[in-house]
C-alpha cells in the first residue's frame, strides 16, 4: 500500500492507494489530451441491473481525456440551439404519442411541454437545478483529483447518503481510476464479442422530452470507465498499454509503441438521461459498468 496527495472536495488530502492502481497512475499520468486510443474487449452492463439481459462486449477507439469544461460549454451551446421541430425527428412513434398525451392532460401544447422541459435540461447542465444538488454534493466528495485524473475513493451508503469511509489510518482510500473519453467507433467484429441486449424501459413523458433534446443536440454522452472494474481485455492510450496479469488478474502497465486498431463502426449507443453533475476540467461519475 502506498500514498499520493490529491484534492477531495477542494481541500488537500493524503489518500491511500494500492500498489497496483498506483502503478498504472504513474505510467498514464501524464498521458496527452485528445489523442486517439483504443480498447479492446470492455464489458459493459450488468445482468439485472437497467433491464440488462446480457452484457455488451465490444472493441472501442476514442479520444482519451477531453476536458470536460470544454464539453459542457459546448454541451450547453448545443442545447440553447435546439428547436421543437427537432425533436419528432429522435423520438419513436410511440414516444411521440406518449409526449402529446402527457400535454394534453395537463391542459398545456406539446410546445409548452418542450420549452418547460428544455429550462430544466439547461440548469442541469449549468448545475443550477436543485433536485440534483444533492448528487452533485455526492460527486465532490466521493471522487478526488489527483494531476488531473479522477479517483474514485472507496464509499459506504448509509441513509441513503454514500459517502468515502476511512481506512485503519485513518485516509480514505482510492477504489479505482476513472478514465473519460468520448467514443469514436464501437466494432462487434472479432469472435467473442456480442451486443448487449436491454428490455424495454418505460420511460416518464418528462425524460422521453429531456432525452430527446439532449439527443437533438447531436453531442455524444460524456462516459468514463473504471479501471478498478477490470472488465476489458486491455487499453491503450498515448504509447502506454493497461491490462491484466494472465495469472494473478491484477492490473498491469507498460510503455509499449501501439498502433489502434482500425474496426469498422457500428452505431450502438445508450443515452444518459442526465447530464454530468461537476463542471470540472475532467471526467464526472457516468461510469460505463
Amino acid at each position: 500500500m502506498k500514498t499520493i496527495t490529491a484534492t477531495v472536495n477542494g481541500a488537500e488530502a493524503t489518500l491511500n492507494i494500492s500498489d497496483e492502481l498506483e502503478s498504472v497512475l504513474s505510467h498514464i499520468e501524464d498521458a496527452k489530451r485528445g489523442q486517439f486510443a483504443f480498447i479492446r474487449g470492455h464489458e459493459s452492463g450488468e445482468v439485472g441491473k437497467k433491464k440488462c439481459t446480457a452484457t455488451d462486449i465490444s472493441d472501442k477507439s476514442f479520444l482519451q481525456r477531453p476536458r470536460y469544461d470544454k464539453y459542457l460549454e459546448r454541451k450547453i451551446e448545443a442545447i440553447e440551439l435546439v428547436e421543437f421541430n427537432q425533436i419528432r425527428g429522435v423520438v419513436t412513434d410511440d414516444q411521440q404519442a406518449k409526449l402529446e398525451a402527457y400535454a394534453r392532460s395537463n391542459n398545456m401544447s406539446i410546445e409548452t411541454f418542450y420549452d418547460n422541459e428544455k429550462k430544466i435540461v439547461l440548469k442541469r447542465a449549468n448545475q443550477e437545478d436543485p433536485s440534483t444538488a444533492g448528487q452533485r454534493f455526492g460527486q465532490s466528495v466521493n471522487f478526488a483529483h489527483y494531476k488531473g485524473w479522477r479517483l474514485n475513493l472507496e464509499s459506504k451508503k448509509e441513509n441513503g447518503h454514500t459517502r468515502p469511509v476511512q481506512a485503519e489510518n485513518g485516509m480514505y482510500s482510492v477504489k479505482s481510476i476513472m478514465l473519460p473519453f468520448f467514443q469514436i467507433k464501437k466494432s462487434y467484429d472479432r469472435e467473442g464479442l456480442r451486443k448487449g441486449e436491454y428490455g424495454k424501459t418505460n420511460s416518464r413523458a418528462d425524460t422521453i422530452m429531456r432525452n430527446a433534446i439532449v439527443r437533438a443536440t447531436g453531442i455524444s454522452a460524456w462516459k468514463s470507465i473504471s479501471l478498478g472494474k477490470k472488465n476489458f481485455e486491455s487499453i491503450s492510450l498515448d504509447h502506454k498499454v493497461i491490462g491484466m496479469d494472465a495469472e494473478t488478474k491484477a492490473l498491469v502497465s507498460f510503455i509499449k509503441p501501439v498502433a489502434v486498431e482500425d474496426v469498422t463502426t457500428e452505431v450502438y449507443e445508450r443515452n444518459d438521461t442526465d447530464s454530468p453533475s461537476e463542471a470540472d476540467t475532467d471526467a464526472p461519475a457516468t461510469v460505463e459498468a
